[in-house]
């Protein structure tokens, strides 16, 4: 069982940390794409004022055209915010399995830890790696009317993979007694 629970700390703050950067690079850019589109939006206007050439603030245009469809379709404040709930979830679940850790030999740990075990494959959404399956564990406010998109190219990729444990060291060879 202590095996268990140190696995479930580990991963637990790995998920956390993971889910932490996405919610932070989603923020980020969505934060550029909302700067591109102030920044295009007031240099085409100035365009217009200023009377140069129509090529210029045509151009402006379709590149506010074109980070606004990116916004919408990314939804990035979305991916964000579900990002950051599951990176709170993930941080709850570490510290009960550190409070469990040191409180071992209670007599309600083997319950605790049990439905620890389960909960941290409960709190990461499946949907948010993989589109055809749907969120779990997140308010329903956060993932109506639609699913994630999975997109590598904005951070939709799959969490990191814990490192494969190492084999046991090999048993000692036998004593021979001098008989």
């Amino acid at each position: 069982m202590r095996d268990r629970i140190w696995i479930t700390i580990l991963d637990a703050d790995r998920l956390s940390r993971y889910y932490g950067r996405l919610a932070t690079t989603n923020r980020r850019m969505q934060f550029s794409l909302n700067l591109v589109v102030t920044l295009c939006s007031l240099a085409a206007a100035t365009v217009l004022l200023v009377d140069v050439h129509n090529a210029v603030a045509a151009t402006l245009f379709v590149v506010v055209a074109a980070c606004t469809t990116l916004g919408i379709f990314a939804e990035l404040s979305k991916k964000a915010t579900i990002a950051s709930h599951v990176a709170k979830e993930c941080a709850k679940v570490k510290s009960e399995a550190v409070e469990l850790w040191y409180d071992q030999d209670a007599d309600d740990a083997m319950e605790r830890a049990l439905s620890l075990f389960g909960r941290l494959d409960d709190v990461t959404p499946i949907g948010f790696e993989q589109n055809e399956k749907p969120i779990r564990n997140v308010p329903n406010k956060l993932t109506r009317p639609r699913r994630m998109n999975s997109g590598r190219r904005f951070g939709g990729g799959h969490p990191p993979r814990p490192p494969e444990p190492a084999p046991p060291p090999p048993p000692p060879p036998p004593v021979e007694s001098p008989d």
